[in-house]
């Protein structure tokens, strides 16, 4: 029997059965667990493809907002993959070694965005927070940077200085707005699943799991995701 992951665009999740194109899905190599690919079709999708937006990250810093959550923990590995220096934004001090085992080379803990600047200019910023923190951070972006929005937990207004996107104060910047189920017309879902899923299976990247339970605690696992309060993914048992 062959294993397979897939990413549904249509919210069948809670279906028995489901009909995916192939598009859509990818096999799961023998060394890695079910858990472990089911972590991939969302999280893993929207950071890898979140990262490859950024352009000439070799030797440049990235920065990730949001970082213990699923996207940030996989957007931190992969930007080290392409050779950045990668920057966590967190909102507690005690969150920083568990970043750091996860890719970061530096850590800022803010929720305003300012003590950001001190890492600046970042040549990518890939950020799930939103509101008033990405008006801030779009001042750091470097010449040529790139500002990839793929959520807002905090909310969807924020202020914005078109200044920051002149030519004489630093130009050529870009915010852009990041949807997934935009991106797989770009790229198949089944080949990126099938480069993170290659990746996992070399030990390149890691997968974290903060709890694995029985899909009758659907409701309280999902509250405390709202509820930040655990880190990474949960992934759901059908028993």
């Amino acid at each position: 029997m062959t294993k397979i992951v897939a990413l549904s665009i249509r919210s069948e999740g809670w279906a028995e059965y489901v009909a995916i194109s192939t598009r859509f899905l990818a096999v799961i190599p023998k060394g890695v667990s079910h858990t472990d690919a089911a972590t991939l079709p969302v999280a893993g999708l929207t950071a890898l493809y979140a990262v490859e937006k950024g352009s000439r990250l070799l030797g440049s810093r990235v920065l990730i907002t949001g970082a213990t959550g699923g996207v940030g923990l996989f957007a931190m590995q992969l930007a080290r993959m392409m050779g950045a220096s990668v920057v966590a934004q967190i909102r507690q001090p005690a969150q920083a070694a568990f970043v750091r085992d996860y890719g970061a080379d530096e850590v800022v803990v803010t929720e305003t965005g300012q003590e950001a600047k001190q890492f600046a200019p970042y040549r990518l910023i890939v950020d799930g927070v939103g509101g008033e923190l990405v008006g801030k951070l779009t001042a750091f972006l470097a010449q040529g940077g790139t500002c990839v929005c793929y959520g807002s937990s905090s909310g969807n207004e924020m202020k914005l200085s078109l200044a920051d996107f002149y030519f004489e104060n630093g130009g050529q910047r870009t915010l852009y707005g990041f949807t997934l189920y935009t991106e797989v017309d770009l790229e198949s879902a089944s080949s990126g699943l099938a480069r993170l899923l290659r990746l996992v299976e070399q030990g390149r990247l890691k997968t974290h799991i903060d709890r694995a339970v029985s899909w009758r605690e659907a409701d309280v696992t999902s509250a405390d995701l709202i509820g930040r309060r655990f880190s990474g993914k949960a992934v759901l048992h059908v028993d």
